[in-house]
């Protein structure tokens, strides 16, 4: 985000009406864009366990 509204210029209502690909398309002449692999199930599993959400102060696990 912070690459597309210093760097690019865009404004906020630009940055977040811009989809992934065309954020990467635009970024591209900067040397920025790297191809990144999909989200899997057990991925995102896995990180939802290490990150879990938090209420009220304390974590998911913790209630």
């Amino acid at each position: 985000m912070s690459f597309a509204l210093g760097r690019l210029g865009w404004s906020p209502k630009t940055v977040w009406a811009a989809t992934l690909p065309e954020l990467e398309h635009a970024a591209r002449p900067y040397g920025t864009a790297r191809k990144v692999e999909n989200l899997t199930a057990d991925t995102l599993a896995h990180l939802m366990s290490r990150f879990p959400d938090q209420t009220g102060g304390k974590h998911a696990h913790e209630r």
